[in-house]
C-alpha cells in the first residue's frame, strides 16, 4: 500500500491523504483506493484546547 499526501499546486496547502494498493492482495486490486481523508477546516486559536 502507498499513502499519498495531497497538496494544493498553487498554495502548497495540505489538503489530505489517499492510500492506494500497489499490488493485488487480500481481494483488493492494484490501484484500488483503500482510504482517504480531507482537511475540511483550518482555524487559528490563542491557546491549546480553545475552540475556534
Amino acid at each position: 500500500m502507498r499513502t499519498d499526501l495531497i497538496f494544493d499546486r498553487q498554495t502548497h496547502a495540505f489538503l489530505g491523504t489517499r492510500s492506494i494498493m500497489v499490488r493485488d492482495e487480500d481481494g483488493l486490486k492494484q490501484g484500488d483506493v483503500t482510504n482517504s481523508s480531507a482537511v475540511l477546516a483550518v482555524a487559528i486559536v490563542d491557546r491549546v484546547g480553545q475552540a475556534p
